[in-house]
C-alpha cells in the first residue's frame, strides 16, 4: 500500500507546478512533412530555430489556424525560416514552413517537460531534486492517513507540513532579485 501510496505522490508532485528540472531541450527524432514527431511529452515550453549563432523561436498559433494555413516548405536557411507551430497531439508537433534539408531539420528545436519515470521497484530510482524527497514522503503521508488509517489529527498534519515545503520549493525554484526593493 506505502508503495502505491509514493507512486501516486511522485505523479501529483510532477503535477502541481511547471517545475524546471522536468524541461529538457531536444529535436524531432523524425519528420514527416510538417509533422515533428517528437519522444511523448507532457508540455510544450518552446519551438526555436537557430541559424549561424541566432536563435528565433516560432509563434504559436492553435490547431485550427494551423490547418487553414497554407502548407510550405523550405530548404534554404539563408532566406526561408519556420515561423508557427502548434501541437499535434502528445507525440506530434506541426511546424510551417516545414525544413525540407537535413540541416534545417536539426535546426529546429523543443523545449518539452518529460514525465517521470514512475519507480516500480524499491531500489529503482527518479528523476526528481533530491530536495523535493521530503516533499514526496510528506505528501505519501498524508494519502496514506487518510485513506487507509482513518486518522484525520494525523493527515492535518502532514498536509500542513506538506504546504509549508511546497511553499518553500515554489519560492526557491522562482526567486526574484530584491536589491533595491523597499516596503514603502
Amino acid at each position: 500500500v506505502s508503495q502505491s501510496r509514493y507512486r501516486v505522490s511522485i505523479r501529483e508532485i510532477e503535477n502541481l507546478d511547471d517545475w524546471t528540472w522536468t524541461r529538457s531541450t531536444i529535436n524531432a527524432l523524425s519528420w514527416s512533412n510538417e509533422v515533428a514527431q517528437l519522444p511523448s511529452f507532457t508540455r510544450i515550453h518552446d519551438v526555436y530555430y537557430t541559424y549561424q549563432n541566432t536563435r528565433r523561436v516560432l509563434n504559436y498559433i492553435d490547431y485550427v489556424d494551423y490547418k487553414l494555413r497554407t502548407l510550405t516548405s523550405f530548404s534554404d536557411q539563408v532566406t526561408e525560416t519556420p515561423l508557427y507551430y502548434t501541437i499535434i497531439d502528445d507525440a506530434s508537433v506541426g511546424v510551417l514552413p516545414y525544413p525540407t534539408s537535413p540541416e534545417a531539420k536539426t535546426s529546429i528545436f523543443f523545449v518539452v517537460s518529460n514525465s517521470i519515470t514512475i519507480p516500480t521497484l524499491p531500489t529503482d530510482t527518479f528523476a526528481m531534486p533530491e530536495r523535493f524527497v521530503a516533499l514526496v514522503v510528506k505528501l505519501a503521508s498524508y494519502n496514506l492517513a487518510v485513506r487507509h488509517l482513518d486518522d484525520t489529527r494525523l493527515a492535518s498534519n502532514f498536509r500542513s507540513e506538506f504546504e509549508a515545503m511546497l511553499f518553500m520549493l515554489r519560492t526557491r525554484g522562482n526567486l526574484v532579485p530584491t536589491s533595491g526593493t523597499n516596503m514603502y
